[in-house]
């Protein structure tokens, strides 16, 4: 009668404040105190199913990765209600019914420690770092607010004062697509096939783990306890290609800005002032204003647009409506895509210079950044800045002034036109404001959106230059990064076991073959540090003392998915005394299978929860 286990992947400890997440429902995920066993955030899942796994941070501890399988990363801070602080993707998207799917992922973060002062390093001081900060335009309901532009990463990437500098990596691998990726910081995504590895695709990926007593070198463990290393030292151990990615971000956050502020011109700026327009339009022809103009003849229908169509009420509307445009617009202009062409144009200089140096210490050569696009878009920003200028002044101080005198003579029989007495002979003035209603009115002036479209597409084309340059200068952060397959030299069935000791400070990593122990670590969980590490050929207790677990959490077995609760190796382990099993929906669900059980064959077992009140693990000989 095979019935599937239970496995319950997904509960963790959290050894710096005595948390640990589990999974109690098909929708949700809740963080409980160890002391008490109180539930104190509740993060909900759309469906468990499609949980991976997820990951404590692993030096602050306040903050939770969840990875789902479709290569999406969601960030919580736990000691804020759980809120949701960041969207991550460790996979690309990729359109279709053939998406990959992450398979096995890990969250690491690494403290860099900082250059001595003899060390040789390619001068890249980023001048961007002493300019003025970014700010940016965002609508709300009302109206358009300015607010300081703040990474995002950064509410889950500082540490401490900022003194230490940190490098994150959220690493993934799809086995439908062979396909390592890895997140660096939260933004600048590697991606690497390593497809040409013989039978790779055929192999089931187990876990992905960092390698013991390593930095920036990870390993993913397959079913047929082969393994993938992945070496990440060439490039997160590196400074100038941390510096180089780290101004690559910079860069597409830059444009990301101006993106984002291209749709906010259109939505919120152009939409609102040119919808108007077209909706008090009536006026086919110039010949109506020329005739008032030259021999002061009102025509009807412009006499009836000025009392019917535009009339008190519409008139304080194109005054507010008209102010607002030019100011937001040039706003926008002045106080973002000004600085930003700056910002770009010195971080261009930067990398170009940081690429070079890199180049002559690994006798290679990298294209590099053109700037000259980027003055060219500058020069755009600039020129349309100067019409906004020019036609904001035939509004105030022409157009809208003579628009007003028009509209008061025509609703008001009392009221005495000045207009034309003080300003028709200003032949000047009288052509601006031909030239505006011709184009407000008749038109309605499609020259701005030109400009702006111009604008727009000047950014793509740099944009495109960028993301040509950013493959080429990838190749170089890729020069130093290593993948080895290396096949095992004998079955291990139980690849590892981590659980909690009395002191919470500690936990035991116990790594096993099906018949005895390879090596057992006493690992502090705070700093990863590796207090006592002893191999052996027969199952010992190298402490000299019992260890008894507390707070035990988990324990991952390698083997088939299936186990018939009436095998031999099942009835073994029920009679072992030493485990708990329940059995429920059809499903069982097995506790703990240590002690006696120890000595059974459990290589049908692909999973063991294991869950308080205590148990005492006794190390015993095969």
């Amino acid at each position: 009668m095979g019935e599937d286990i239970v496995l319950d992947r997904f509960l963790k400890y959290n050894p710096k404040y005595g948390l640990f997440g589990m999974n109690e429902d098909n929708h949700s995920l809740v963080i409980r105190r160890t002391s008490d066993n109180v539930g104190i955030v509740k993060i909900n899942v759309r469906n468990i199913v499609l949980l991976l796994d997820y990951f404590w941070d692993p030096i602050d501890g306040k903050y939770l990765a969840l990875f789902l399988k479709d290569g999406s990363v969601r960030i919580y801070d736990i000691f804020n209600g759980g809120k949701l602080i960041s969207f991550l993707r460790v996979l690309p998207v990729v359109l279709g019914s053939n998406k990959p799917s992450l398979d096995c992922c890990l969250w690491d973060r690494i403290i860099i420690p900082k250059s001595g002062s003899s060390e040789l390093r390619i001068p890249n001081n980023d001048l961007t770092e002493s300019m003025p900060t970014l700010v940016k335009f965002v609508q709300d309901a009302k109206q358009i607010d300015i607010i300081p532009n703040r990474s995002i990463t950064k509410l889950w990437r500082s540490i401490g004062n900022n003194e230490k500098k940190v490098v994150d990596v959220h690493l993934g691998y799809s086995c439908s697509s062979a396909q390592v990726t890895i997140l660096i910081n939260g933004e600048y995504l590697i991606e690497k096939s390593v497809s040409d590895i013989n039978q790779i695709q055929k192999k089931i990926p187990i876990s992905l783990n960092k390698k013991e007593f390593c930095e920036a070198i990870y390993e993913i463990h397959f079913d047929d306890y082969s393994r993938l290393q992945i070496d990440l030292t060439g490039i997160l151990l590196n400074d100038d290609k941390l510096d180089l990615i780290e101004t690559q971000i910079k860069m597409t956050n830059h444009f990301d800005l101006i993106k984002d502020h291209f749709n906010l011109i259109e939505k919120s700026v152009l939409a609102p002032y040119y919808e108007f327009l077209e909706s008090i339009g009536g006026i086919n022809d110039l010949d109506v204003l020329e005739r008032l103009f030259l021999i002061g003849e009102l025509d009807t229908k412009l006499g009836n647009w000025f009392k019917e169509t535009i009339n008190e009420k519409n008139l304080k509307k194109w005054s507010r409506l008209g102010n607002e445009f030019y100011s937001n617009f040039k706003q926008v202009l002045i106080i973002v895509f000004v600085p930003i062409c700056e910002r770009l144009m010195v971080l261009t200089n930067r990398i170009n210079g940081m690429i070079k140096g890199i180049d002559l210490q690994e006798s290679q050569e990298t294209s590099l950044l053109d700037i000259s696009e980027l003055q060219s878009f500058l020069n755009l920003v600039l020129k349309l800045l100067a019409e906004l200028n020019e036609d904001e002044t035939y509004f105030k101080q022409d157009f809208l002034p003579w628009l007003t005198d028009k509209v008061y003579e025509s609703i008001n029989n009392e009221y005495k036109s000045v207009f034309f007495k003080a300003e028709y002979g200003n032949n000047k003035r009288i052509l601006n404001i031909i030239k505006y209603f011709e184009a407000t009115v008749i038109e309605i002036d499609y020259s701005l959106r030109t400009h702006l479209n111009k604008l727009k597409d000047e950014n793509e084309k740099i944009i495109n230059l960028f993301q040509k340059f950013s493959k080429s200068s990838l190749k170089t952060c890729l020069s130093e990064f290593e993948t080895k397959l290396f096949e095992p030299k004998k079955a291990v069935k139980l690849l590892a076991c981590e659980k909690i000791c009395n002191d919470v400070c500690n936990y035991v990593q116990v790594l096993m073959s099906k018949d005895y122990i390879l090596e057992i670590l006493l690992v502090d969980a705070v700093t990863g540090t590796v207090l006592l590490s002893e191999k052996y050929n027969s199952i010992q207790n190298p402490f000299g003392y019992e260890i008894t677990l507390d707070n035990i959490i988990s324990c991952t077995l390698v083997g088939t998915e299936k186990v018939n609760k009436d095998d031999t190796y099942m009835q073994d382990i029920l009679a072992g005394g030493n485990s708990l099993v329940q059995e429920n929906d059809n499903k069982i669900e097995i506790y703990a299978v240590f002690g006696t059980a120890l000595d059974v064959d459990i290589e049908n077992i692909i999973q063991v929860k294991l869950h308080p009140p205590k148990i005492s693990l006794k190390l015993r000989t095969a």
